[in-house]
């Protein structure tokens, strides 16, 4: 028989390598150099059942006692839909499930290890459960030592064995193990076969890592238009930077942080902090991501809120993210499917100097920036309105030394956009004309804001992720965004590719390119230099891969919805660096003849 076995969670990394020995049929398994299993009694070497799970309520399966003497108890939790069940109840693991090496024992810190009984369970449909099975097993003699159910997947090798409930309670020749919650729900998949061993050791397993850790690189390009009036750097002087290259590292963990607004109760905190390291300096990021399920024939998983901070330096704003409609994450199990969001939001950043502002984003991409520069406003305020047929404008009582209250930007119209400068009383008592206008061509599209999320089951991983921890396949969720902001003046293409494993991400690749139509950063010499797309190109690429086992980190009473709170990180990065750009457009601005 071909086993398979999905993770429920983990407590231990790679507690055994494999557990038990021997193939199929009679006989008591035991690991090398252990003691032998009890002594068999008459009786079959192993029972087998078949049963309908229910969506509602457990269903416990009864298993007489067979040739070992062992008896068992395996209550399964309720799924998400009607499925059937077959389980086997032996002394020895199935065949085809790898032998355990020495090597494993360390792991649970034990130096008698033994396997007292197996169950294996297959379904006939893929569903999903949010909690393990119960377990109760009755032996020959009292157990003695530590008693774990440990499990192990014969199609993905490199997650070894692992502990999914334990220490049990024994009581005589009885140990049971109570069933724990899973968030996000396990799926199990059609005709897998799923191993659970019963094992003692004669002391209590290592305790858990607490966060899953990720490596990679990342490069950001930048292209710049001098064919648009882009000034090209001189025969003396220094040119803009083009490539910047980062090693990055990533670590998830479980946070703390309460929730900074109102909603529903039992939101998940998760915290993501992340290394870029070039070769002159280093930046150092985190997030908390507030998640949530709800739960019906699927699982869905939302995204609620965000904070993000970078401490290295006062150039990087604190921003807290607040959605006025969650946002849809991830979906168990994974199947063929696709969903959108809106970006509705209300934003609040702050600056180590004083700097601060908020957003509030409406459901199509349209928004209004409001920019204080210094602690309330001391250094003057700037409003940045985006409205949703395109037409904005940047207000502010210093734009341009003072000479300018405020820069509009038109609806298209005949396919052009009207740019006016308006003057203030000040300057026209000076000459200036009330106002100046500009016609730049069309560069964006309609609606302001799309977004495009789908999950593809059993996808290929791409060859950038290599196979990590033997996996070829994975469900591959993708998050495709595209926006413009047409006061600002950029497109941005934002793509993120996340390869997962029961919610946890074995790679993700992403890519950010933003596209500007409008220069104001005092890169030109003039205030603002419009034109086509292509005036400055930013592309940003990086790809993280997990470097702990996931069966080797997760607890099943740990609730870690990895692959969300990564994703909320990286379009976090990506809304960070914007608002950089903006404080940045802002102080020039009101700088600038």
């Amino acid at each position: 028989m071909s086993a398979r076995i999905v993770f429920f969670a983990v407590i231990a990394a790679s507690i055994l390598a494999a557990c038990g020995g021997g193939g199929g049929g009679g006989g008591g398994g035991s690991l090398p150099g252990t003691s032998a299993t009890p002594t068999p009694s008459p009786g079959p070497t192993s029972e087998s059942a078949s049963v309908t799970l229910s969506t509602t309520t457990t269903t416990a399966v009864q298993f007489p006692a067979i040739a070992s003497g062992a008896s068992g108890t395996i209550t399964l939790p309720a799924a998400n839909a009607s499925t059937t069940a077959k389980l086997t109840f032996q002394s020895s693991l199935p065949t085809g499930v790898a032998t355990p090496s020495l090597r494993a024992r360390a792991s649970i810190g034990g130096s008698n290890l033994q396997t007292l009984a197996v169950i294996t369970l297959s379904v006939n449909a893929t569903i999903a459960v949010s909690s393990t099975p119960a377990f109760s097993f009755t032996l020959s003699s009292a157990p003695t030592g530590d008693a774990y159910v440990a499990y192990y997947d014969e199609h993905n090798p490199g997650l070894g064995w692992n502990v999914l409930l334990g220490p049990g309670t024994i009581s005589g020749n009885t140990v049971a193990f109570t069933a724990q919650q899973l968030a996000p729900p396990l799926t199990l998949v059609a005709s897998d076969t799923y191993v659970f061993a019963l094992v003692v050791s004669s002391t209590a397993a290592t305790t858990p890592a607490t966060s899953l850790s990720y490596s990679g690189t990342k490069t950001v390009n930048y292209l710049y238009g001098f064919a648009f009036g882009y000034p090209a750097p001189g025969p003396t002087a220094t040119a803009p930077p083009t490539a910047l290259s980062y090693t990055v590292s990533a670590t998830v963990s479980d946070g703390s942080s309460p929730y900074p607004g109102t909603g529903p109760q039992g939101l998940v905190d998760e915290h993501v902090a992340e290394s870029d390291a070039a070769n002159v300096s280093t930046t150092t990021y985190a997030t908390d991501s507030w998640l949530g399920l709800t739960s019906g024939s699927t699982w869905d998983q939302f995204l609620y809120g965000t904070t993000q901070q970078e401490t290295s330096s006062d150039n990087q704003p604190t921003t807290t993210t607040l959605y006025t409609n969650a946002q849809q994450t991830d979906q168990f199990p994974a199947s063929d499917v696709t969903w959108t969001n809106n970006p509705a939001a209300s934003i609040a950043y702050a600056y180590a100097d004083g700097d601060n502002g908020t957003r509030t984003v409406n459901s199509d991409g349209s928004y209004v920036d409001t920019e204080n520069l210094l602690a309330s406003g001391a250094g003057g305020t700037a409003v940045l309105t985006e409205k949703s047929d395109g037409s904005g404008s940047i207000a502010s009582s210093y734009l341009d030394y003072g000479y300018l209250s405020s820069i509009g930007f038109s609806a298209p119209a005949n396919s052009a956009i009207t740019i006016t400068f308006n003057y203030t009383l000040a300057a026209q008592n000076l000459g200036a004309p009330p106002t100046e206008t500009a016609t730049d061509g069309v560069w964006y599209k309609f609606p302001l804001y799309t977004e495009a999320d789908s999950i593809t089951a059993n996808a290929a991983l791409p060859q950038s992720c290599g196979s990590p921890f033997g996996f070829v396949t994975a469900s591959h969720v993708n998050h495709s965004v595209v926006s413009y902001d047409t006061v600002v003046g950029f497109e941005d293409l934002t793509t993120i590719d996340s390869y997962e494993y029961n919610g946890v991400p074995l790679c993700i690749v992403t890519q950010d390119i933003q596209l500007y139509a409008y220069d104001e950063q005092q890169n030109t010499p003039y205030l603002l230099l419009y034109g086509a797309l292509g005036v400055e190109v930013v592309t940003t690429q990086e790809t993280l891969i997990l470097q702990t086992s996931p069966a080797a980190v997760l607890s099943a009473t740990t609730v870690r919805p990895v692959a969300a709170a990564l994703v909320a990180h990286t379009l976090d990065v990506f809304a960070r660096d914007r608002a950089t750009r903006v404080r940045a457009l802002v102080k020039t601005m009101g700088g600038k003849r």
